[in-house]
């Protein structure tokens, strides 16, 4: 593998995170391995090298704080903070000070450096299916919000609840006594993570003041604050003091910074008193008498709000979409007592999911508890019901509270912990009763006031009270004209001389959204030849085969476009985009040019956080697509497997299978596959695994992989001359290897 061109996926800038080679232990992120990790750590005294091996943990982006970085990491964090109380106790006596036992304890599970790892293995942390979880630890880079406050004042109490509370809500928060890397010079650290953050949130207590790292971390955060007044905020909190005495309108903060100066001089106590002014002036909470729980509640609701982490992604140019909102949210009626369901129904294409996003970004803030489960129909049978259990947990509590849950504790466990509390859920795609049961849907006592909106096919999947219905219907003509012309035109209507035209291409669509924004972005800057040709097809399409009219902007695309199309589509909705490239680079289907195609002509998109989307009729297509179309072909010589037992089945068969290039092993239960299995798949380029174990001897094997994704891979590798020569990603989160794991010296890439 190249470590130039690979670094880019592990690194949010597209950078090598630090010098030397890098590796990845899953439990504690991309590892330098340049920086002095051989140092190891040495249990029972306190040595700079300690330092150094924790300064070369770095973490990958999570979209959100997912559960099980936090199980792996807890002891971490606690050990940090122990060590930074150790030495605030030595500072303050004056001595050089030993670590706690506890201390030790924690720190011990980081005693893992390997300075002979020579390969980057990439690793998606986005969304997991499987577990809702991610393994790595944020760099500054990924926190949206930066809590300042004074530790002795507000440590023990009201910011343990805060931050506990804001990873809960699987916000992003920047510690500054607990999420410091040790090691690190503080002075790099602090402001990056201020410049990367969003919101500030600084907590003024009557010591505050009297903390020049408080006060720089004020300063800093004005600056921020006024360099982009629209990409930053600062929400203070006022803890035990009022915004007079942070406007020093009394006497509170002037003696603090009437000493700094003595310290520091007259012009830094001139930049902290005016940051303090400035940020007095600013709106913020006053917690005074009020109760911890409300108040935390509340300060965390509106942060929520202000970083929109719950809202869903909406494609752009809605048409008719106002009337329909308004419709729902009347059904749901949010200020009434009691307990709502919501179904929409409506054939596939209409807009079903696009709605229930809307009216979830609308509604979201008004829930302290919620959840958006989408393509349950798919996500079922590609993963299992346990991953959708634990998606619901992790979206409504935060990430810790789905350990270890199987099918049958995962119902239990929703239902004690949804049961009497105010929820606002959206089930997607939902087609059966079964699914209702297995998401314990069925088992749940909610709160009132709860809200539950599910998209379907089937109007009498539920039968309950206060269930209400709402059937989205096609758009109307006017409305139809007004997409398709956004989409071919970038305008709200066509020109004079194509209104004719765009008109019969319009009905044609039957007010599909879905079909209008394709076929739409398809006759985008083409001449009316092109157009006739199009119109021509359509019309020879029934009204109906809502697939059929989106394959003539399949066929419209060449082959390396439709290769990655299919690719998406099979394996990569919902993925991060990052890796695939390195695959499509490699495999010479040039995605610097082929995706924005795909996006121009409405067949993909990219989600904010750098994610494949496709919407789940376009996905359907490019599986039948590989499935054979209207003759299906048999499941040997499809291109692609994404079923994962049909796929466990098909590569235990005899005969050579050199269609297959794609091919994912993703069973619960843990597999041995072979070299005699893999000589028969000669042009495989993906392959996905998890739990499984390769075995045989792999010699002049899977010289066309270029991805491998091999989660939770076993301590020890029973293959030999496995060396995939031509691959460019390996991922292997989820695992528990270590330095020694044997697989180090079996897969060599360079």
């Amino acid at each position: 593998m190249d470590s130039g061109k690979s670094s880019g996926a592990g690194t949010s800038d597209g950078e090598s995170s630090g010098m030397g080679w890098e590796f990845f232990f899953p439990e504690f992120g991309l590892i330098d391995s340049g920086q002095s990790c051989e140092a190891g750590m040495n249990d029972g005294e306190s040595s700079a090298n300690d330092y150094e091996v924790l300064s070369n943990f770095t973490g990958l982006e999570p979209q959100r704080l997912e559960e099980r970085r936090r199980s792996l990491t807890r002891n971490y964090s606690e050990a940090v903070r122990l060590r930074m109380m150790d030495m605030e106790k030595s500072s303050e006596a004056g001595t050089s000070g030993g670590e706690s036992s506890a201390t030790r304890r924690g720190l011990s599970d980081f005693e893992r450096g390997n300075s002979e790892a020579k390969i980057l293995c990439t690793v998606d942390l986005g969304k997991s299916l499987e577990a809702g979880t991610s393994d790595g630890e944020p760099s500054a880079i990924d926190y949206k919000v930066f809590l300042s406050f004074r530790g002795p004042d507000t440590r023990q109490g009201f910011i343990d609840c805060l931050y506990r509370m804001m990873l809960e809500a699987n916000i992003h928060v920047f510690l500054d006594e607990e999420e410091l890397h040790v090691g690190k010079r503080i002075g790099d650290e602090l402001p990056t993570a201020i410049e990367k953050s969003k919101i500030y949130v600084p907590v003024f207590s009557k010591g505050y003041a009297s903390s020049a790292w408080c006060l720089r971390e004020l300063a800093h955060m004005v600056e921020c604050m006024k360099s982009k007044p629209s990409e930053k905020e600062i929400m203070p909190i006022f803890y035990d003091v009022e915004p007079h005495d942070v406007k020093l309108k009394s006497q509170l903060y002037v003696g603090a910074l009437e000493e700094h100066e003595e310290r520091f001089g007259c012009q830094k106590r001139r930049q902290w008193e005016e940051a303090l002014k400035s940020v007095a002036q600013i709106k913020g909470w006053e917690l005074k008498k009020q109760g911890y729980w409300n108040f935390i509640e509340s300060v965390v609701r509106e942060i929520l709000t202000k970083l929109k982490i719950k809202d869903k992604h909406v494609t752009k140019h809605l048409v008719g979409m106002d009337e329909r909102v308004e419709a729902v949210v009347k059904l749901l009626d949010v200020d009434s007592e009691g307990v709502r369901f919501v179904l929409l129904h409506g054939m596939g294409g209409i807009g079903k999911t696009t709605l229930a996003k809307v009216v979830f970004n609308k509604l979201n803030s008004l829930f302290s508890h919620c959840c958006f489960l989408e393509n349950v129909q798919e996500s079922s049978s590609s993963f299992g019901f346990v991953a959708l259990q634990k998606q619901i947990l992790s979206n409504m509590f935060g990430s810790g509270f789905h350990n270890g849950i199987d099918d049958g504790d995962g119902v239990k466990l929703i239902a004690q912990r949804l049961s009497n509390r105010k929820v606002f859920m959206v089930l997607d795609d939902v087609n059966d009763e079964e699914q209702l049961e297995k998401l314990a849907i069925k088992h749940v006592s909610f709160g009132s006031g709860s809200r539950i909106i599910m998209t379907t096919r089937n109007r009498s999947i539920l039968e309950a009270d206060y269930t209400f219905e709402y059937q989205v219907n096609p758009l109307d003509h006017v409305q139809s004209l007004k997409l398709f012309s956004r989409h071919s035109f970038g305008r709200i209507a066509p020109p004079d001389d194509y209104v004719s035209l765009s008109r019969e291409v319009v009905y044609t669509t039957a007010g599909l959204p879905l079909a209008l924004e394709v076929i739409g972005s398809l006759l985008c800057h083409q001449n009316k030849a092109f157009w006739m040709d199009v119109l021509e097809d359509l019309r020879e399409i029934p009204h109906e085969k809502v697939q059929d009219k989106l394959k003539i902007s399949f066929n419209a695309l060449n082959h390396r476009q439709q290769q990655i199309f299919l690719d998406i589509a099979c394996l990569f909705v919902d993925e991060d985009k990052t890796n695939a490239f390195y695959m499509w680079k490699d495999c010479g289907f040039r995605p610097d040019y082929s995706i924005p195609v795909l996006v121009n002509l409405s067949l993909i998109n990219i989600t904010d956080d750098n994610k494949f989307w496709m919407h789940d009729q376009l996905r359907d297509l490019g599986r039948k697509i590989v499935c054979g179309d209207t003759r299906p072909i048999d499941p040997r010589k499809q291109s692609r497997l994404w079923n994962p037992e049909m796929a466990v089945n098909i590569i235990r068969t005899e005969e050579r299978k050199d269609a297959i290039e794609a091919i994912c092993l993703e069973g619960n239960a843990p597999g041995i596959y072979t070299s005699k299995e893999f000589s028969r798949l000669q042009n495989i380029r993906f392959l996905k695994v998890r739990w499984g174990q390769f075995d045989g001897d792999f010699k002049n094997q899977l010289s066309e992989l270029r991805y491998m994704s091999w989660h939770r891979c076993p301590l020890e590798l029973f293959a030999i001359n496995f060396h995939p020569s031509n691959l460019v990603v390996l991922d292997l989160s989820f695992s528990s290897i270590t330095e020694n794991w044997t697989g180090w010296s079996q897969i060599k890439l360079w």
